[in-house]
């Protein structure tokens, strides 16, 4: 069993890693995702318009998350 002390100790070195792990995230300038659609499939076609939805969003407003998205 874990003592009081050697938690203390444990936590008192995991807290700056914690707190610093989200500024590695926050330089990425572009901001990539996909949309899981059929493209084959008896379900094909409802995937190409959901495709096309998404690439249509990102035309008009430009930015995700205030970010530009990657092409």
């Amino acid at each position: 069993m874990i003592s009081r002390r050697d938690f203390l100790k444990l936590s008192a070195l995991a807290a700056p890693g914690a707190l610093t792990f989200n500024d590695v995230f926050a330089q990425a300038d572009a901001i990539s995702f996909g949309c899981p659609v059929p493209m084959s499939g008896p379900f094909a076609a409802n995937g190409k318009f959901a495709d096309m939805g998404m690439k249509l969003v990102l035309q008009k407003y430009g930015k995700v998350l205030a970010r530009t998205p990657a092409t």
